[in-house]
């Protein structure tokens, strides 16, 4: 009898030292997205100071192109108000589409095409997406890790116990332009 409770208390130890393993790691994986994410959405939000001046020297040529202008601030009014990773992904994702419609707004225009401070801020919103892309794809890179880990035993059960659940990936989702009325988006 005395072997089985020390039997018992060692494989009690055990689980208990295999549970609270598992369990940190998990913690460990959250942590490390959460730092990832803060990288990008800083990242964004030095890609987003750049959006104004842009979105201005457009208006100046394009000032009649209402929907664009509208739907943009309203992208940028979601980035705003969103919080919480997901909330933020999804305003990011619309905020890429409507600065993608920005741009290819801009294009039509050969005479605003040829302005030097439009080129300088495109150029400049090009090396701030590539910087994004990065950081993003370090972020989903985390983010894949973690939601493999939480499907695999033992962590698959620490987590549906301890109510982890998988993580949203941040992929840019590219947008093909759509004619509305007499935009052309």
């Amino acid at each position: 009898m005395r072997s089985f409770l020390v039997g018992s208390c060692i494989v009690l130890l055990a689980s208990a030292a295999v549970f609270f393993s598992v369990y940190r790691g998990i913690l460990s994986k959250q942590a490390a997205i959460t730092a990832k994410w803060n990288r990008v959405e800083v990242r964004l939000q030095e890609r987003n100071a750049v959006i104004p001046p842009l979105e201005k020297k457009v208006y100046d040529y394009a000032d009649h192109e209402d929907v664009l202008f509208s739907t943009l601030l309203e992208a940028e009014s979601g980035w705003d108000k969103a919080s919480g990773v997901e909330a933020k992904i999804n305003a990011a994702v619309a905020l890429d589409a409507a600065l993608s419609h920005l741009l290819k707004t801009a294009e039509n225009y050969s005479q605003l095409k040829s302005e030097p401070e439009l080129t300088k801020l495109i150029r400049e919103l090009a090396v701030r997406e590539e910087i994004i892309s990065s950081e993003r794809e370090l972020f989903n890179r985390m983010v894949r890790e973690y939601n493999a880990m939480i499907t695999i035993f033992p962590a698959n059960f620490i987590a549906s116990v301890s109510d982890f659940k998988p993580l949203p990936e941040y992929n840019k989702i590219e947008h093909k332009a759509k004619t509305i009325g007499r935009i052309k988006l």
